[in-house]
Protein backbone atom coordinates (compact mmCIF):
# COMPACT_ATOMS: atom_id res chain seq x y z
CA UNK A 1 0.00 0.00 0.00
CA UNK A 2 2.97 2.49 0.85
CA UNK A 3 4.59 1.33 -2.49
CA UNK A 4 1.33 2.94 -4.52
CA UNK A 5 0.79 5.80 -2.47
CA UNK A 6 5.16 6.77 -3.23
CA UNK A 7 4.35 5.61 -6.84
CA UNK A 8 1.28 8.01 -6.98
CA UNK A 9 2.54 11.26 -5.18
CA UNK A 10 5.54 10.60 -7.64
CA UNK A 11 3.34 10.63 -10.44
CA UNK A 12 1.63 13.78 -9.62
CA UNK A 13 5.14 16.06 -9.00
CA UNK A 14 6.23 14.54 -11.83
CA UNK A 15 2.98 15.88 -14.14
CA UNK A 16 3.08 19.32 -12.06
CA UNK A 17 6.59 19.73 -13.46
CA UNK A 18 6.02 18.95 -17.00
CA UNK A 19 5.22 21.60 -19.39
CA UNK A 20 2.25 22.86 -20.31
CA UNK A 21 0.08 22.99 -23.91
CA UNK A 22 0.76 26.73 -25.36
CA UNK A 23 -1.70 28.93 -24.62
CA UNK A 24 -3.15 30.25 -27.72
CA UNK A 25 -2.22 34.15 -27.61
CA UNK A 26 0.03 33.73 -25.02
CA UNK A 27 3.04 34.10 -26.78
CA UNK A 28 5.31 36.94 -28.14
CA UNK A 29 3.20 39.66 -30.33
CA UNK A 30 3.81 39.46 -33.74
CA UNK A 31 0.82 41.68 -34.21
CA UNK A 32 2.45 45.10 -36.43
CA UNK A 33 3.24 47.91 -34.84
CA UNK A 34 3.53 51.51 -35.94
CA UNK A 35 6.37 52.30 -37.79
CA UNK A 36 9.02 54.48 -35.98
CA UNK A 37 12.42 56.28 -37.06
CA UNK A 38 14.10 53.84 -35.99
CA UNK A 39 12.42 51.78 -38.76
CA UNK A 40 13.29 54.01 -41.63
CA UNK A 41 16.73 54.15 -40.51
CA UNK A 42 17.56 50.45 -40.71
CA UNK A 43 16.16 50.26 -43.72
CA UNK A 44 18.21 52.77 -45.08
CA UNK A 45 20.78 50.99 -43.64
CA UNK A 46 19.43 47.49 -45.20
CA UNK A 47 19.55 49.09 -49.06
CA UNK A 48 22.99 51.47 -48.22
CA UNK A 49 24.71 49.72 -45.82
CA UNK A 50 25.87 50.25 -42.45
CA UNK A 51 26.20 54.37 -41.22
CA UNK A 52 28.08 55.84 -39.33
CA UNK A 53 25.44 57.26 -37.28
CA UNK A 54 21.53 57.40 -37.44
CA UNK A 55 19.35 59.93 -36.17
CA UNK A 56 15.78 61.08 -36.92
CA UNK A 57 12.72 62.65 -35.82
CA UNK A 58 8.67 62.13 -35.56
CA UNK A 59 8.12 65.61 -37.13
CA UNK A 60 9.99 65.53 -40.56
CA UNK A 61 7.98 67.43 -43.24
CA UNK A 62 7.66 66.31 -47.05
CA UNK A 63 7.50 68.40 -49.68
CA UNK A 64 4.83 67.38 -52.51
CA UNK A 65 5.72 70.31 -55.06
CA UNK A 66 4.58 72.83 -55.90
CA UNK A 67 2.77 74.00 -53.06
CA UNK A 68 1.82 71.15 -50.58
CA UNK A 69 3.73 70.07 -47.23
CA UNK A 70 2.76 66.70 -45.46
CA UNK A 71 3.79 65.85 -42.17
CA UNK A 72 5.84 62.62 -41.02
CA UNK A 73 8.64 60.63 -39.79
CA UNK A 74 12.33 60.80 -41.11
CA UNK A 75 15.46 59.41 -40.43
CA UNK A 76 18.97 60.39 -41.87
CA UNK A 77 21.80 57.93 -42.02
CA UNK A 78 25.05 59.32 -42.06
CA UNK A 79 28.38 58.07 -43.94
CA UNK A 80 31.49 59.21 -43.41
CA UNK A 81 33.97 59.66 -46.22
CA UNK A 82 36.35 57.10 -47.19
CA UNK A 83 39.31 57.65 -49.32
CA UNK A 84 38.30 59.19 -52.82
CA UNK A 85 34.67 59.00 -52.04
CA UNK A 86 32.99 61.93 -50.09
CA UNK A 87 31.11 61.56 -46.80
CA UNK A 88 27.20 61.33 -47.81
CA UNK A 89 23.60 61.45 -46.00
CA UNK A 90 20.56 59.86 -46.86
CA UNK A 91 17.34 60.72 -45.55
CA UNK A 92 14.02 58.80 -45.81
CA UNK A 93 10.75 61.01 -44.82
CA UNK A 94 7.60 59.13 -44.33
CA UNK A 95 4.24 60.63 -44.46
CA UNK A 96 1.30 58.47 -44.04
CA UNK A 97 -1.33 60.97 -45.11
CA UNK A 98 -3.01 60.68 -48.60
CA UNK A 99 -0.73 62.13 -51.46
CA UNK A 100 -2.13 64.59 -53.64
CA UNK A 101 -1.11 64.65 -57.40
CA UNK A 102 2.60 64.19 -57.61
CA UNK A 103 4.23 67.23 -59.89
CA UNK A 104 6.74 65.33 -62.30
CA UNK A 105 7.17 68.03 -65.59
CA UNK A 106 9.27 65.71 -68.48
CA UNK A 107 12.03 68.35 -67.99
CA UNK A 108 13.30 67.31 -64.53
CA UNK A 109 11.24 63.81 -63.33
CA UNK A 110 11.14 60.37 -64.72
CA UNK A 111 9.07 57.64 -63.27
CA UNK A 112 11.20 54.47 -62.56
CA UNK A 113 9.64 51.56 -61.44
CA UNK A 114 6.97 53.08 -60.06
CA UNK A 115 8.76 55.89 -58.50
CA UNK A 116 9.40 59.50 -59.31
CA UNK A 117 13.06 60.58 -59.88
CA UNK A 118 13.00 64.53 -59.70
CA UNK A 119 15.52 66.90 -60.57
CA UNK A 120 14.54 70.53 -60.36
CA UNK A 121 16.31 73.55 -61.12
CA UNK A 122 16.05 74.55 -58.02
CA UNK A 123 15.37 72.79 -54.60
CA UNK A 124 16.81 69.35 -53.47
CA UNK A 125 16.96 66.32 -55.76
CA UNK A 126 14.45 63.29 -54.35
CA UNK A 127 13.17 59.89 -55.34
CA UNK A 128 9.41 60.00 -54.18
CA UNK A 129 7.15 56.96 -54.01
CA UNK A 130 3.52 57.70 -53.83
CA UNK A 131 1.27 54.79 -51.69
CA UNK A 132 -2.48 54.64 -50.84
CA UNK A 133 -1.27 54.97 -47.06
CA UNK A 134 0.87 57.84 -47.89
CA UNK A 135 4.34 58.87 -49.62
CA UNK A 136 7.39 58.20 -49.31
CA UNK A 137 10.76 60.89 -49.89
CA UNK A 138 14.24 60.02 -50.31
CA UNK A 139 17.12 62.71 -50.69
CA UNK A 140 20.80 62.85 -50.49
CA UNK A 141 23.33 65.22 -49.10
CA UNK A 142 25.30 66.17 -50.88
CA UNK A 143 22.43 65.85 -53.78
CA UNK A 144 24.74 64.13 -56.30
CA UNK A 145 24.23 60.85 -57.14
CA UNK A 146 25.47 57.95 -59.20
CA UNK A 147 23.63 55.62 -61.11
CA UNK A 148 24.24 52.89 -58.42
CA UNK A 149 23.34 55.11 -55.69
CA UNK A 150 20.15 56.23 -57.66
CA UNK A 151 19.15 52.67 -58.24
CA UNK A 152 19.42 52.47 -54.20
CA UNK A 153 17.33 54.74 -53.87
CA UNK A 154 14.90 53.93 -55.99
CA UNK A 155 14.69 50.56 -54.31
CA UNK A 156 14.47 52.11 -50.60
CA UNK A 157 11.58 54.57 -51.42
CA UNK A 158 9.50 51.89 -53.06
CA UNK A 159 10.73 49.71 -50.10
CA UNK A 160 7.41 48.04 -49.22
CA UNK A 161 7.94 47.70 -45.57
CA UNK A 162 7.83 51.58 -45.49
CA UNK A 163 4.14 51.50 -44.38
CA UNK A 164 2.16 52.95 -41.45
CA UNK A 165 2.07 49.30 -39.41
CA UNK A 166 4.95 47.74 -40.13
CA UNK A 167 6.82 44.23 -38.55
CA UNK A 168 7.44 43.77 -34.86
CA UNK A 169 10.90 42.12 -35.57
CA UNK A 170 12.21 44.91 -37.99
CA UNK A 171 11.01 47.20 -35.07
CA UNK A 172 12.86 45.77 -32.56
CA UNK A 173 15.82 44.96 -34.51
CA UNK A 174 15.91 48.83 -35.03
CA UNK A 175 15.17 49.88 -31.67
CA UNK A 176 18.38 48.02 -30.33
CA UNK A 177 20.68 49.70 -33.20
CA UNK A 178 23.75 51.29 -30.97
CA UNK A 179 23.89 53.88 -34.53
CA UNK A 180 21.11 55.38 -33.38
CA UNK A 181 21.85 58.79 -32.09
CA UNK A 182 19.65 61.52 -30.02
CA UNK A 183 21.94 63.93 -29.26
CA UNK A 184 22.45 67.23 -31.13
CA UNK A 185 25.09 65.58 -33.40
CA UNK A 186 27.35 68.71 -32.81
CA UNK A 187 30.33 69.57 -30.39
CA UNK A 188 28.03 69.58 -27.09
CA UNK A 189 29.82 67.50 -24.17
CA UNK A 190 33.17 67.28 -25.83
CA UNK A 191 36.47 68.28 -23.98
CA UNK A 192 39.91 68.21 -25.16
CA UNK A 193 41.95 65.60 -23.34
CA UNK A 194 45.73 66.28 -24.82
CA UNK A 195 46.79 65.41 -28.11
CA UNK A 196 46.73 62.24 -29.64
CA UNK A 197 49.26 60.44 -31.94
CA UNK A 198 49.61 59.21 -34.83
CA UNK A 199 50.77 55.48 -35.83
CA UNK A 200 53.51 54.31 -37.53
CA UNK A 201 53.35 55.16 -41.32
CA UNK A 202 52.67 52.11 -43.60
CA UNK A 203 54.23 53.10 -46.73
CA UNK A 204 50.78 52.67 -48.35
CA UNK A 205 49.69 55.73 -49.98
CA UNK A 206 45.80 57.13 -51.08
CA UNK A 207 43.96 60.19 -51.26
CA UNK A 208 43.17 61.76 -47.64
CA UNK A 209 39.80 61.77 -45.80
CA UNK A 210 38.24 64.35 -43.30
CA UNK A 211 39.00 61.92 -40.63
CA UNK A 212 43.00 61.75 -41.97
CA UNK A 213 43.24 65.85 -41.67
CA UNK A 214 41.50 65.70 -38.48
CA UNK A 215 43.54 63.20 -37.31
CA UNK A 216 46.88 65.49 -37.58
CA UNK A 217 45.30 68.37 -36.22
CA UNK A 218 44.68 66.55 -32.77
CA UNK A 219 48.34 65.27 -32.94
CA UNK A 220 49.12 69.01 -33.12
CA UNK A 221 46.68 70.87 -31.05
CA UNK A 222 44.12 69.49 -28.12
CA UNK A 223 40.44 69.32 -29.12
CA UNK A 224 37.30 67.30 -28.10
CA UNK A 225 35.59 67.62 -31.13
CA UNK A 226 36.41 67.46 -34.89
CA UNK A 227 34.34 67.60 -38.42
CA UNK A 228 35.15 67.97 -41.85
CA UNK A 229 33.72 67.93 -45.45
CA UNK A 230 34.50 66.76 -48.90
CA UNK A 231 34.09 69.05 -52.10
CA UNK A 232 35.35 69.00 -55.72
CA UNK A 233 38.96 69.58 -55.20
CA UNK A 234 38.87 70.16 -51.47
CA UNK A 235 39.15 67.97 -48.37
CA UNK A 236 38.88 69.78 -45.51
CA UNK A 237 38.73 69.02 -41.48
CA UNK A 238 37.83 71.24 -38.28
CA UNK A 239 39.05 71.04 -34.54
CA UNK A 240 36.32 72.93 -32.47
CA UNK A 241 38.03 74.64 -29.57
CA UNK A 242 35.18 74.76 -27.15
CA UNK A 243 32.54 76.97 -29.63
CA UNK A 244 31.70 77.62 -33.19
CA UNK A 245 33.76 80.88 -33.48
CA UNK A 246 36.70 79.14 -31.90
CA UNK A 247 37.93 76.45 -34.39
CA UNK A 248 41.10 75.41 -36.54
CA UNK A 249 40.73 74.26 -39.99
CA UNK A 250 43.03 72.11 -41.83
CA UNK A 251 42.63 71.76 -45.81
CA UNK A 252 43.61 69.75 -48.77
CA UNK A 253 42.68 71.80 -52.11
CA UNK A 254 43.44 72.52 -55.75
CA UNK A 255 42.19 76.39 -55.49
CA UNK A 256 44.91 79.11 -54.37
CA UNK A 257 43.45 81.35 -51.44
CA UNK A 258 43.99 84.39 -52.74
CA UNK A 259 45.12 87.70 -50.19
CA UNK A 260 42.61 90.08 -51.82
CA UNK A 261 40.11 89.85 -49.69
CA UNK A 262 42.65 89.42 -46.37
CA UNK A 263 43.75 92.57 -44.33
CA UNK A 264 47.61 91.80 -44.86
CA UNK A 265 49.34 88.89 -46.17
CA UNK A 266 53.09 88.39 -45.94
CA UNK A 267 55.70 85.04 -46.71
CA UNK A 268 57.46 83.52 -43.65
CA UNK A 269 60.24 80.30 -44.31
CA UNK A 270 57.90 79.75 -48.23
CA UNK A 271 54.49 79.61 -45.91
CA UNK A 272 51.75 82.61 -46.71
CA UNK A 273 50.60 84.13 -43.80
CA UNK A 274 47.36 86.74 -44.14
CA UNK A 275 45.22 88.09 -41.94
CA UNK A 276 41.47 89.16 -41.23
CA UNK A 277 40.91 91.16 -38.55
CA UNK A 278 39.40 94.00 -39.10
CA UNK A 279 35.57 92.25 -39.06
CA UNK A 280 32.32 93.38 -37.27
CA UNK A 281 31.18 92.80 -34.38
CA UNK A 282 30.33 89.19 -33.53
CA UNK A 283 32.40 87.87 -35.92
CA UNK A 284 35.51 85.96 -35.36
CA UNK A 285 38.78 86.93 -36.63
CA UNK A 286 40.96 84.82 -39.14
CA UNK A 287 44.56 84.06 -39.39
CA UNK A 288 45.17 81.46 -42.88
CA UNK A 289 48.58 79.90 -43.43
CA UNK A 290 49.61 78.86 -46.79
CA UNK A 291 51.56 76.23 -48.15
CA UNK A 292 52.26 74.60 -51.72
CA UNK A 293 52.30 71.06 -51.92
CA UNK A 294 52.58 68.53 -55.39
CA UNK A 295 50.55 68.47 -58.25
CA UNK A 296 48.52 71.74 -57.96
CA UNK A 297 47.59 71.46 -54.40
CA UNK A 298 47.82 73.97 -51.15
CA UNK A 299 47.61 73.11 -47.73
CA UNK A 300 45.73 75.64 -46.22
CA UNK A 301 45.70 76.06 -42.16
CA UNK A 302 42.91 78.74 -40.61
CA UNK A 303 42.16 79.40 -37.36
CA UNK A 304 38.85 81.37 -36.51
CA UNK A 305 38.32 83.36 -33.00
CA UNK A 306 36.02 85.40 -31.54
CA UNK A 307 38.68 86.27 -28.47
CA UNK A 308 41.66 87.10 -30.53
CA UNK A 309 43.47 89.96 -29.46
CA UNK A 310 43.91 91.49 -32.85
CA UNK A 311 45.68 94.68 -32.45
CA UNK A 312 48.25 92.40 -31.07
CA UNK A 313 47.88 89.28 -34.07
CA UNK A 314 47.51 87.27 -31.41
CA UNK A 315 44.95 84.28 -30.94
CA UNK A 316 44.53 81.35 -29.07
CA UNK A 317 46.63 79.16 -30.19
CA UNK A 318 50.19 80.94 -30.97
CA UNK A 319 51.01 81.30 -34.62
CA UNK A 320 54.28 78.67 -34.07
CA UNK A 321 51.71 76.30 -33.51
CA UNK A 322 49.93 76.56 -36.88
CA UNK A 323 53.42 77.01 -38.53
CA UNK A 324 54.02 73.18 -36.87
CA UNK A 325 50.65 72.42 -38.22
CA UNK A 326 50.91 73.49 -41.45
CA UNK A 327 54.51 72.18 -42.43
CA UNK A 328 53.54 68.74 -41.39
CA UNK A 329 55.02 66.77 -44.29
CA UNK A 330 52.11 63.66 -43.90
CA UNK A 331 49.89 66.12 -45.18
CA UNK A 332 49.43 65.82 -48.89
CA UNK A 333 47.27 65.39 -52.01
CA UNK A 334 47.89 61.93 -51.00
CA UNK A 335 48.65 60.32 -47.67
CA UNK A 336 49.44 56.88 -45.74
CA UNK A 337 46.66 54.63 -45.90
CA UNK A 338 47.19 54.30 -41.56
CA UNK A 339 46.52 58.18 -41.58
CA UNK A 340 43.01 57.03 -42.96
CA UNK A 341 42.67 54.48 -40.24
CA UNK A 342 43.88 56.73 -37.56
CA UNK A 343 41.50 58.77 -38.96
CA UNK A 344 38.47 56.70 -38.74
CA UNK A 345 39.41 55.33 -35.16
CA UNK A 346 40.06 58.83 -33.58
CA UNK A 347 38.81 58.82 -30.21
CA UNK A 348 36.91 62.24 -30.35
CA UNK A 349 33.45 63.42 -31.31
CA UNK A 350 32.77 63.79 -34.61
CA UNK A 351 30.59 66.37 -35.57
CA UNK A 352 28.24 65.53 -38.13
CA UNK A 353 25.88 69.04 -38.43
CA UNK A 354 27.94 72.39 -39.73
CA UNK A 355 29.22 74.83 -37.99
CA UNK A 356 26.81 77.94 -37.45
CA UNK A 357 28.29 80.59 -40.55
CA UNK A 358 29.24 83.62 -39.46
Amino acid sequence: MRRRVVFLVTALVIVGCAPTAPVPGAGPSVEPVAISPQVLGTLIEQHFGAAYALAGSDSGRLAVRPTEWMQGITATAYYRARPGIPERAVTVTFSPQPAGRIDCPPATCVERNGTYVRTPRTGTPDVVSPRETGLVQVQFDPTGWTEELLTRAVALAADPRIVPLTDAGLAETAAANSRWRTDDLDCSGAHAAGVVPLPAMSGSVEPPTPQSLAAVIASHIATGCVGGRTEDGLVEATAYLGTDTERISLAVTDQEPRCDQLDSCHTRDHIRIGWALDVEDGYPAMVRLVRRSTDGYWIVVEQHSLIAATEEHRFPIPLDSLLDLVKDQRIAPRVDAALNQAGDTLPLRWRLVPHTLE
